[in-house]
Formats: structure tokens, sequence, C-alpha cells
């Protein structure tokens, strides 16, 4: 999986109806360290038994996620997040940027108002 700075992360977990007390512990690979939003609590939607939660990473690293609950068949399920710094839609809003600071110049040589030498 992959998340982005800054940028919501949205953790889902399959387990039995009905359980209170499901949580995430957030683990950076890089020292070991727990962030600062663990543990994260997920919340039963409805009576599905899909357990959600949100977080927002905060540096670029892999995070390690892993369930916390009394029942044995949710404790210890493991993932990981590999966290990087930009987001494509990021990526897109520069280059749309890009894309309009090119049509300012083209814009300004037809007008002669801008000279390049060559």
């Amino acid at each position: 999986m992959i998340g982005y700075v800054s940028k919501d992360f949205d953790v889902s977990l399959k387990a039995p109806t009905g359980l209170t007390d499901i949580t995430i512990t957030l683990t950076h690979k890089s020292d070991g360290s727990e962030d600062d939003q663990s543990p994260l609590a997920l919340i039963e939607i409805g009576s599905s038994g899909i357990y959600a939660g949100t977080f927002q990473p905060d540096q670029v690293d892999t995070v390690y996620m892993t369930a916390n609950s009394a029942n044995l068949v949710v404790n210890g399920k493991t993932a990981k997040i590999e966290v990087q710094a930009v987001a494509p839609t990021d990526i897109n809003t520069a280059v749309a940027g890009v894309n309009t600071a090119v049509g300012n110049v083209s814009q300004q040589i037809t007008d002669g108002s801008t000279g390049f030498i060559m």
C-alpha cells in the first residue's frame, strides 16, 4: 500500500461484528518508534464487520500497522504502508502550474514585451 505525507490514509479491517476494542499500532521502520497518532482506534461501520479509521502520515517512511484486540482472529494482523512525499494530485497541480507559466511566457513573446538572448 502507498500513502502520502499529510494526506489522509484510510485503514480498514474485516473482523467479526460487534467488536469495540480494535486499535492499530503504527510503527516507523526507520527508527522503530511508534507514530504520534498510534494507537489508532477502528470503529465498525454499521454491523458490517468492517472496521475503519483514518490517519495522516507525517514523514516519508515505511509504517507498519499491527492490529490489537482481545479477539484472537484480529489480534496480530499486520500490513505496511510505503509513505511517499508527493501525491499524484500534487504532481498534476505542479504540471498545471508549469503549463500556466509557459502560457504566460508565450503570451509575452507574442506581445513583444519579452526578448530572449540566444
